[in-house]
């Protein structure tokens, strides 16, 4: 089971990067089974929890995707939202308090098909 912590600024729209800054901060814990090894576990952030996905190349109803250590964002090659990723350096959690604006990632490589 993967644990996923994540803290939302009052509202999480479909794309991760767009959060509203708000005075009053949610912190939230989400456990993931990503223990499978051939199958995603998507996780819609906006309800704060896990959904099942027939199709992620086309659904817009998953940010985050997760398959033992890997990682894939609905963005990108992985889905057509516009959640991307970024890596926050020299800076503890605790201390963001709103998201950067710029400098995010969508996921680079195609979903593995097997």
């Amino acid at each position: 089971m993967a644990r996923l912590m994540y803290t939302t600024l009052l509202v999480i729209t479909v794309s991760i990067a767009a959060f509203t800054a708000s005075a009053e901060l949610h912190q939230n814990i989400l456990t993931v089974d990503a223990t499978d090894r051939e199958n995603w576990a998507y996780v819609n952030l906006t309800e704060g929890e896990t959904v099942d996905i027939a199709d992620a190349a086309t659904s817009m109803a998953w940010n985050l995707g997760f398959k033992r250590t890997e990682v894939i964002a609905n963005g990108g090659v992985s889905g057509p939202g516009k959640t991307g990723a970024l890596a926050l350096e020299d800076i503890s959690f605790e201390d963001v308090l709103e998201a950067p604006e710029e400098e995010y990632v969508s996921d680079t490589e195609q979903i593995s098909s097997t």
